[in-house]
């Protein structure tokens, strides 16, 4: 028979085994209480189904510290820990702003070191740094690379040129149909384009690859209220072929007197006037500069580059063929395109009343 300290009597023990709300703690308890009734570890055991070395640091812990001894530990498990208080996060929120002490980058250990800097602790684990930026709604992210010659956010986000265009099409040609199209250039070639690709686990992809310098250009205008595409493929780019182009997409979509097209475009050299012709019915809208994300023909290349990612393409007549097969393809796909470039700001096309 086990010795149990007088904390609390039998009775009570009773009491807290059937009324503990926490399940855990009550069997706790119920061990105390059959070893307080005489019973020995092996039927305690028996009754309870724990272990007996369970058993006696159970008796150890309630005759050393008493009732709280036997509170179910894992209760916390999952919850904030009472380290990272509100004020502690203000001051990690507001150190933040500014480099860390060795000027190199932030990391759990560095926030880590400077909650344990303000609360004047030796030490505090890299874990709570880490859950401090979660709690700051930060989060490991890859820069996106950005001009520093580009347009700011206030510029970008003032831009209005497009939408100012379409009204003045409209109030210049009344009865006339004014529709909003983009067009941008993507090019490809004989070097491997390479993506994550879903495969099973443990099975890593491989992407035969073979570097040459040879290119094709995929010419891409679309009008994103609608997902109507008009593609192009050529073999270099230059002012008197992008007018060319220009004349050929007037055509296949009907600009001219009873039909007119605002046109997105970026600064390329060889988009811009002067000695550029612009067909009839067109009017071209430059985008800020350096500022692709406001270009929403730049959502249609990794649809365009899928046929061939992580591919080996032979020769340039091999990659001709598979794009101009997926740019076919992707003609037909309106829904599809439409929900990826017609961006919330986009201007509605205008139809005649």
């Amino acid at each position: 028979m086990r010795r149990v300290a007088d904390h609390l009597d039998i009775p009570e023990l009773e009491r807290r085994f059937r009324t503990c709300p926490d399940a855990v703690e009550a069997r706790h308890v119920q061990v105390i209480w059959l070893l307080a009734q005489g019973h020995t570890v092996g039927a305690t055991s028996e009754v309870t189904a724990f272990g007996t070395r369970w058993i006696e640091q159970l008796l150890e812990r309630y005759n050393a510290s008493g009732p709280d001894a036997l509170a179910n530990g894992r209760r916390r498990n999952g919850l904030k820990p009472s380290l990272l208080t509100a004020e502690v996060l203000e001051v990690v929120r507001l150190r933040l702003a500014d480099p860390p002490p060795d000027g190199g980058l932030w990391s759990s250990r560095k926030v880590a070191d400077v909650i344990a800097a303000h609360l004047g602790l030796e030490r505090v684990l890299p874990q709570r740094g880490w859950e401090a930026l979660k709690a700051l709604g930060w989060s490991l992210q890859r820069p996106r690379p950005r001009n520093p010659k580009s347009a700011t956010a206030e510029e970008a986000q003032a831009f209005k040129k497009l939408a100012d265009a379409v009204a003045e099409e409209a109030a210049a040609h009344p009865g006339v149909a004014v529709e909003v199209f983009c067009t941008d250039e993507h090019r490809l070639g004989l070097k491997p384009v390479l993506r994550s690709v879903w495969a099973p686990k443990g099975q890593r992809p491989t992407a035969l690859g073979h570097h040459r310098f040879l290119w094709l250009y995929v010419t891409a205008f679309v009008g994103p209220a609608t997902g109507e595409t008009v593609w192009y493929l050529t073999d270099t780019v230059s002012k008197p072929l992008f007018a060319d182009l220009l004349d050929a997409f007037a055509k296949a979509i009907g600009a001219g007197p009873d039909k007119r097209v605002v046109l997105l475009l970026d600064n390329a050299g060889w988009h811009t006037l002067p000695n550029l012709v612009v067909p009839a019915g067109l009017r071209l809208v430059y985008l800020p500069p350096y500022s692709p994300e406001l270009q929403p023909a730049e959502t249609l290349w990794t649809l365009v580059d899928e046929p061939i990612v992580n591919t080996f393409v032979p020769n340039l007549d091999r990659l001709i063929n598979t794009i101009t097969e997926r740019c076919t393809n992707l003609t037909t796909r309106q829904p599809e395109i439409s929900s990826r470039t017609n961006f919330a700001w986009w201007p509605a096309n205008r139809v005649p009343s």
